[in-house]
């Protein structure tokens, strides 16, 4: 009985589960393990993905690293992809008139989506040719808001998807790259890729 256990435990969790095991009862991070913690690293930030599971973030060698190295590689995979949805998100801006526009232009060309058929085609298009003029009008007021603000347009950060400001000199664009967030997920994505490519070969 006790062989056939072990070996179903073999089968289960490959020649190094009592490494695995072992790890598990020091409650190591296997993230840490595997070249960083996420959890961890974006502990306390805008992009904080919640806590870690595991107590012990020391940083020791493991014969399960590669194993570690794919789990790691999934965690990074998801929070990238939850990063690249905030490019398809527009950035708000900060003026209660501009919004209320945008707000109202939305509903009328939703309206327009919903309610267009091949009889109505033409009446609709003249409904939006007028609605033109307002979203032009919108973006003029859109430009002056930028002007009232310095030039300093808003726009998402390549790196991390966070909002930032573009004006290299201003103090707030030189925060946000010196910030945590920033940099270690510019680290958190070199370690990415580095792991991406190992796994290839």
């Amino acid at each position: 009985m006790t062989d056939r256990a072990r070996k179903l435990l073999d089968n289960l969790l490959g020649s190094n589960r009592d490494s695995i095991i072992r790890d598990e009862i020091n409650n190591h991070c296997i993230f840490q393990i595997a070249g960083g913690c996420p959890y961890e690293m974006l502990k306390n930030t805008k992009l904080s993905i919640g806590s870690c599971k595991y107590k012990n973030h020391e940083v020791i060698q493991s014969v399960n690293k590669v194993l570690y190295e794919q789990e790691l590689i999934k965690v990074l995979s998801d929070l990238f992809a939850n990063i690249n949805k905030k490019f398809t998100t527009p950035v708000k801006i900060k003026d209660n008139e501009i919004n209320e526009i945008e707000e109202s232009l939305d509903m009328k060309i939703m309206e327009i989506e919903q309610n267009i058929t091949e009889e109505n085609i033409l009446e609709m298009y003249k409904i939006f040719e007028e609605l033109e003029n307002e979203i032009y009008s919108l973006e003029k007021l859109k430009e002056k808001f930028f002007v009232k603000n310095k030039k300093e347009e808003m726009d998402k950060c390549e790196v991390c998807g966070l909002n930032i400001i573009k004006n290299f000199s201003s103090k707030k664009f030189i925060s946000h790259i010196e910030g945590r967030a920033h940099n270690n997920i510019k680290k958190l994505r070199d370690l990415y890729n580095k792991l991406k490519n190992k796994s290839i070969y």
